[in-house]
């Protein structure tokens, strides 16, 4: 009897703990080629504009706290080097409104001269920015303009499209997160961590997009989590058990000693 007891106790505490901290690692993939509503007709049908090409990524979420968002690539040529990374955006109920923006970018016009975000600690901004809003943005350009030529060359990108938030930085600071880095030479993956993370809220959804300052690829995401772990009626059964065994087994125990 005295084994039983023990025994459900384990059991109870076990399943006691892994409720209480459970985390959801979600895959995704690269469905979306543009933010809805800023198609520009030549380069709708392409999910990437030459270099780079994201393929998707995970995302870890533990009782509806973002922790770490890795995004993954593909393939990416020699232009990479011409690259940068522009700014993270993440819409908490996926309403078309982004409500923080990862400020990775400190140029205010996107091409070839833009430095990279190094390996580091980057601002997470409270932002209210519509999807449609066309003065909130700073956009990547457009084919062979002067921002993305050379005496040689004239670069062909995803034109128009949102890459970074202007004037985030007079917003407040609603904490940091750590950034992999983009570097001259492309990574196999690419990570944010959230450290203690971002609370998503209870709608049990939520849209996210990263991309260069070409908008070459862009990943544009909503993933659903669970918004409450809550245990099924078995489950509870078996805690209960446990935790009572566990109290038996400690009374036993105390009256065996008088």
């Amino acid at each position: 009897m005295r084994k039983l007891l023990l025994c459900l106790s384990v059991v109870g505490l076990g399943l006691l703990c892994s409720v209480s901290a459970r985390a959801e690692v979600i895959s995704f993939g690269d469905t979306a080629h543009y933010w809805t509503g800023w198609g520009n007709g030549e380069d709708d049908g392409r999910d990437a504009v030459g270099t780079p090409d994201f393929t998707g990524g995970t995302a870890t979420i533990e009782n509806g706290i973002l922790t770490t968002l890795t995004i993954n690539i593909g393939a990416a040529d020699s232009l990479w080097s011409l690259l940068a990374a522009g700014d993270l955006f993440i819409d908490l109920d996926a309403d078309n409104t982004w409500d923080y923006v990862l400020d990775l970018t400190t140029w205010t016009k996107a091409g070839l001269s833009n430095p990279d975000a190094a390996e580091g600690y980057y601002n997470l901004y409270a932002a209210d920015l519509a999807l449609n809003d066309a003065d909130g943005y700073i956009l990547s350009g457009t084919d062979g303009s002067r921002a993305w030529s050379t005496r040689r060359q004239r670069y062909d990108i995803r034109d128009g499209h949102p890459v970074a938030a202007k004037d985030i930085t007079d917003n407040d600071i609603a904490g940091q997160v750590y950034f992999s880095g983009w570097g001259s030479s492309p990574a196999s993956a690419y990570t944010f961590d959230f450290g203690d993370g971002l609370d998503l809220g209870d709608s049990g959804i939520f849209a996210f997009s990263w991309m260069p300052n070409c908008a070459n690829d862009v990943i544009y995401e909503k993933l659903s989590y669970d918004v409450d772990v809550v245990p099924e009626p078995a489950t509870l059964m078996l805690m209960l058990s446990g935790l009572c065994g566990l109290g038996a087994f400690r009374r036993r125990r105390f009256c065996s000693k008088k």
